[in-house]
Parts: structure tokens; sequence; C-alpha cells
């Protein structure tokens, strides 16, 4: 019979991925303009001349000031994460949260795979609805990149490294237009010289970091034993297997989750807990939907979180998933 101690703990537990996470994912990423960056930058600097400062840049180099402002331009625009919600992640999940992450920054980590009711639908379309609405219209299936704990370490580095650059490069790019204005002049042609082949410098170091982290994952990738394939997706065995309609997935982290002390529960019985009205909360609506049973507490792994992270990013996360439009049409 479940103590009153650890019908607290799940409680807790389901609490924090069914309540908090949802409302702390949102907006976890978010857009900022190379303006609104320029403009901080200018008021960590010159305070309350910055204002004066812009005008006046669009007055001497317009088209500096219009190439900042530019709204349209994907190049112009930053994707931030928001520090705060990444500090309570990292509280309420660990490293689970940390290689989800890991996951999510990496290009075409996630694969969604779609059964279609015939040929004439479109998949982006498909996609793009159940990021509104969690509906599962059409059968969807999520393959994820593994990481193992040293491509981890290695990733966590290179993101380090290329954020500290490309801070750099926004550093040096930001001096330019100071110089346009007249302020903080570099002193010499050949002082401006050398700020212009640093940013060609960093550029170069950036398609190195990223290449040669493709290059190491390749390598670790061919050195796969079968144990490890065993623990994996028999048709993909360099990604895990992620059901989000049953809250499944087939990695070995996920499959820890299961203890004597869990229970088996209905989805309903579970939702009834929470305040299931809330039509806009993406876990509730996930969870709605599950035909089948639930361990209690639900089970969590960073594959899973990285899927919820994608679904509740979508529109700035767009490029880290890819959509498969094989064969498989109902």
């Amino acid at each position: 019979m479940m103590t009153d101690q650890l019908q607290f703990q799940f409680q807790l537990q389901n609490s924090n991925i069914v309540e908090l996470l949802p409302s702390i994912l949102h907006n976890l990423f978010y857009k900022q303009t190379k303006l609104d960056n320029f403009t901080r930058y200018l008021q960590s600097k010159y305070d309350f001349e910055s204002q004066y400062l812009l005008t006046k840049l669009k007055d001497v180099n317009e088209s500096s000031y219009n190439q900042l402002n530019d709204n349209d331009n994907n190049n112009n625009t930053l994707v931030k994460l928001d520090n705060d919600k990444t500090l309570l992640l990292g509280y309420l999940f660990g490293n689970v949260f940390i290689d989800a992450m890991n996951i999510v920054n990496e290009d075409s980590s996630i694969e969604i795979k779609i059964l279609k009711r015939g040929n004439d639908i479109n998949s982006n379309d498909i996609v793009e609805q159940f990021m509104k609405d969690q509906h599962f219209n059409h059968p969807l299936f999520f393959y994820v990149n593994q990481l193992s704990s040293p491509n981890s370490t290695i990733s966590s580095k290179s993101q380090k490294l290329a954020q500290s650059l490309r801070e750099e490069l926004l550093e040096l790019e930001y001096k330019q237009y100071l110089h346009d204005l007249e302020i903080d002049r570099f002193g010499s042609e050949e002082i401006e010289q050398k700020n212009i082949m640093r940013q060609s410098q960093i550029n170069q170091e950036l398609k190195s970091i990223y290449s040669s982290n493709t290059n190491q994952n390749h390598s670790n990738n061919d050195q796969t034993d079968d144990k490890h394939i065993n623990q994996s997706n028999m048709f993909n065995p360099d990604k895990n297997y992620v059901d989000l309609k049953n809250w499944y997935c087939d990695c070995q982290q996920y499959q820890q989750c299961y203890n004597n002390d869990g229970q088996i529960i209905t989805s309903t019985k579970l939702i009834a807990k929470f305040n299931s009205s809330d039509q806009s909360n993406p876990i509730i609506n996930v969870l709605r939907q599950i035909p089948s049973h639930l361990l209690d507490p639900l089970p969590m792994c960073s594959h899973l979180l990285s899927v919820l992270i994608l679904i509740t990013n979508y529109n700035h996360l767009k490029h880290k998933s890819s959509i498969n439009n094989s064969s498989t049409c109902l």
C-alpha cells in the first residue's frame, strides 16, 4: 500500500511535468533583433546617450542602420535563451534537461515521421497544426538523436566556445558602427584591418567547430557496439524512438523510471488531479489523447523532454527538426 509520503512525492513529480513544465517551456526561446541587441550595447556603454547615438547612426550611415533594423532578414534576428527559465529547468530536471538542450542545439536532431491519410495532404501543414494544438489528427512519431555522455561533454564545450565567438563577432560589428559614428575610432586603418581579419577568423573558427563536432558524431556512431544498438530503435540505431501519444521512449534513461513503487493508472485519472480544462497546456493536450495506461509518476527522459521543448518553441526551432516525407501513407 502506498504511503502518504510516497503519494505526495509522486504528485509533486507529476505536477513538475504537467503544470510547471509547460509554463516554463513557453517562450524558453525568444527572438531579438540586432537593433535591440545593439541598443542594449549602447545603453551599457553610453547610458542616456544611446538613443541619440542610434539617431546619429541613421543620419551618418543609413545603410548600417537599415541592416540592423531589417526584421525580415533571418540573419538579423538572434534566437536567445531565457536564462532564468534555463536555471529553473536545470533545478527541476538536472542532467535530463542538460542533455535535452544538447539535443535541441543540434540541427536536424529530431526527425518527425508522419503516417498520412492520403497523398494530397501537405506534411508541413500536418506538423504545423500539431505544434499549435497537439492533436494527433495523423499519427506522428519522433526519432531523436542519441547523446552519450562523452558526446554531451564535447557538445557542451563546443557550444560555450561558439557562443563566446559569436559574442566577440557582434562586439566587432558594433565597434564598426561606433567607428562610423566617429566614436571609439580604431585609431588607424591598420587596426581597422585587423578587426576585419579577426571577423573572418572567427567565422572560420565557427565553421571548424561545427565541422569537427559532425565528424566526431559520425566517428562515435561508427564505433557503436551491439549492446548500445539493442538499447535503441533497431530500425535506426543512431536515434531513439519517442511515441508521444503513448508517453514513451525506448531509451535506457526512460526504462529506468520504472520501479516497484510506481503504479499504473489511466490518463483520465492522472489528468483529473490537475486543471484539465486548460486548452493551452500542451502536456494536458497530449495526455488527454493517450489510449493506454500510464505509469504514475510520469517518466521523463532527455529525448522526451527535447520533443516537448521543440513543440512549445517550434517557431524558433523549426530548423532543429526534419520531416520525413517517406512513403508511409494510410
